[in-house]
């Protein structure tokens, strides 16, 4: 049995319509010969509310706006009046059971169980609107919730390998000989007495990586909305490319600058299996995309990755001496997060959302009471380069007019990146020309 472990995450599926694209692509695959298990993530927007709601008690409301959005998608999916309606109706209970728990608890904050049961209806509503889509199209298809098994951490949960592997091939296998397309919510697990859990981390690419692990998957795909990873952001830069292979050990740094990846540690799991590894895209599932390098040394053909973030003010303090770790964690306290960077000769930046500035520097104030913080004065661009050599700072200077602020990022692995502050209204054309130079690239 030749299995492919799809994880439809949330740049794959930016609206309810983006599920029959998403069908489309698994039975293209099923009638090329594979058996097929697909993660399924919340539709955009979803989650936020979901968790608002558990802060704030305001259930009612929620299920109204999830209610609405979800029926309308189950009608673009299903022309067919009963099945359309059965549709519906399945939507319908789902959220009629979280409006009864939230009345429920009106008074009181829900349990860690009982938020690990509500944040959960995201994914159970996705998964279900792609399999009765599936199944109204005539293919055998099946919605699992209770596929991984975890420990009883109920929103931070970690999967029990040995117990999943069971559950696996005791209730997994037999419905994908038999042919079944088996849809998972992404994120969900379930503890051995049967209350559900939210896995930790990026929960939906750690499912993914749990089960074609626990299946011995011949591949894992993440699917997304552009030809794997790109050399720059498209919509700066036309002519930007396929990074045909990804080192693993550069996958936390994407994540840091909001790319949707998984981290290395969602998918140790599979590294450690051996499955190899594709980041595709869904409206374009033939593209070979980019495979992601288990090991950490960095392949022949890499390309460096330029990865664009606007609206950034940096807030900077001289000292060498200083611990970059105070900040971050004054930040943290605030809800705030922040890259830290390193300007020559002794200078400290922490980067951040301009319209977060005034709490930040307050909050660093604090922890450097003896240090002077200033500000940028214009907003931002900040132009991060992965994968590329140390000199690349020296050599941009060389080619880049002003004013350009060069600096240093720490990253998640041995070899800082290069970083430039632009201001914004220029960042369009200097990031152009960045990915048309000859850049010195990572050995």
């Amino acid at each position: 049995m030749k299995l492919t472990t799809m994880i439809f995450g949330a740049d794959a599926l930016p609206d309810g319509n983006a599920l029959a694209q998403a069908a489309e692509v698994l039975r293209g695959h099923q009638q090329a010969g594979h058996a097929l298990i697909a993660v399924i993530g919340a539709l955009p927007g979803v989650y936020p509310l979901l968790y608002e709601s558990t802060q704030l008690s305001n259930y009612s409301r929620v299920h109204n706006k999830l209610l609405s959005m979800h029926s309308s998608a189950a009608r673009k999916l299903i022309y067919e009046a009963q099945d359309r309606g059965l549709l519906i109706q399945d939507v319908t209970d789902i959220l009629e059971t979280y409006n009864w728990m939230g009345r429920s608890m009106i008074n009181r904050p829900p349990t860690p169980s009982e938020a690990a049961t509500m944040l959960a209806v995201g994914e159970r509503l996705s998964a279900r609107l792609l399999a009765g889509h599936l199944q109204h199209k005539g293919i055998r298809a099946v919605h699992i919730t209770d596929a991984i098994v975890t420990d009883e951490n109920y929103l931070d949960a970690t999967p029990d390998v040995a117990q999943t592997n069971e559950r696996f091939t005791s209730k997994l296998v037999p419905l994908l000989e038999e042919g079944y397309i088996i849809i998972v919510s992404g994120a969900l697990g379930i503890t051995a007495h049967g209350k559900p859990t939210r896995l930790k981390g990026h929960g939906i690419y750690l499912s993914g990586s749990v089960l074609a692990a626990s299946g011995g998957a011949d591949s894992l795909w993440f699917l997304t909305n552009q030809d794997g990873i790109l050399t720059a952001d498209p919509e700066l830069v036309p002519a930007a490319q396929t990074v045909p292979v990804l080192p693993a050990s550069l996958l936390d740094d994407l994540a840091a600058h909001d790319i949707d990846v998984p981290t290395s540690g969602d998918v140790d799991l599979a590294i450690n299996a051996q499955i190899p590894m594709f980041i595709r895209n869904m409206l374009n599932p033939t593209h070979p995309g980019t495979y992601i390098q288990p090991t950490s040394d960095t392949p022949p053909d890499t390309l460096p990755v330029i990865v664009t973030r606007t609206n950034i003010r940096a807030l900077s303090l001289p000292g060498a001496s200083l611990n970059p770790d105070d900040g971050i964690q004054a930040l943290a306290e605030e809800n705030i997060q922040a890259l830290v960077g390193h300007e020559p000769p002794d200078k400290l930046l922490f980067l951040l959302r301009a319209d977060q500035a005034n709490i930040a520097r307050l909050a660093l104030s604090q922890a450097y009471p003896n240090s002077r913080i200033e500000a940028s004065g214009d907003r931002s661009a900040l132009v991060t380069l992965i994968g590329t050599e140390p000199e690349a700072p020296t050599y941009l200077s060389r080619h880049l007019d002003p004013p350009v602020q060069a600096l240093t990022l720490d990253s998640h692995g041995p070899q800082p990146h290069t970083a430039l502050l632009i201001l914004e209204e220029s960042v369009e054309a200097a990031v152009e020309k960045i990915h048309n130079l000859n850049l010195p690239q990572s050995k």
